[in-house]
């Protein structure tokens, strides 16, 4: 199967995991309710509320023409200046390209925006490390790999 192949194969699924992420807590106040001896009450208090955070949106056709893109140079590349032949390039370049979600802070007034980042051969770490050289380490809200 070509590269081409499976790219049209993530188009056609279009699965998107993600990784865990930390969630947003809130504090919140509870009321008492009256209970007898505290056996059928509610507890009363300060607690916090834990909302899970909510995923990153999916790549958008232009994004994915994008990838593709960058998929075909990388395996023009690893052909022509490597020497390998088409096929295996086309496959190393898959294998080799990792795909990733930002969500960096843009401003005091402003929301925060989900970019594409593409880090070929980096694990999460490594691409951790690369968005915060990227757009500053204060700036990047979450990374999330897109699993094709």
């Amino acid at each position: 199967m070509s590269y081409l192949d499976m790219l049209r194969t993530l188009d056609e699924d279009g699965d998107s995991s993600e990784m865990p992420k930390s969630p947003t807590v809130e504090t919140v106040e509870t009321p008492s309710k009256p209970s007898i001896d505290g056996l059928d009450g509610s507890p009363s208090g300060t607690f916090q509320k834990i909302t899970p955070p909510e995923p990153p949106p999916d790549l958008t056709d232009d994004e994915r023409a994008d990838v593709r893109e960058a998929l075909d140079e990388r395996a023009a590349i690893m052909e022509f200046d490597g020497g390998l032949p088409r096929p295996e390039a086309e496959t190393q370049a898959v294998r080799l390209m990792r795909v990733y979600r930002v969500r960096v802070a843009m401003g005091e007034n402003e929301p925060d925006r989900w970019t594409v980042m593409l880090a070929p051969g980096c694990d999460l770490p490594e691409a951790q490390h690369a968005a915060a050289l990227q757009f500053g380490p204060e700036r990047v809200r979450e990374l999330v790999e897109v699993q094709r």
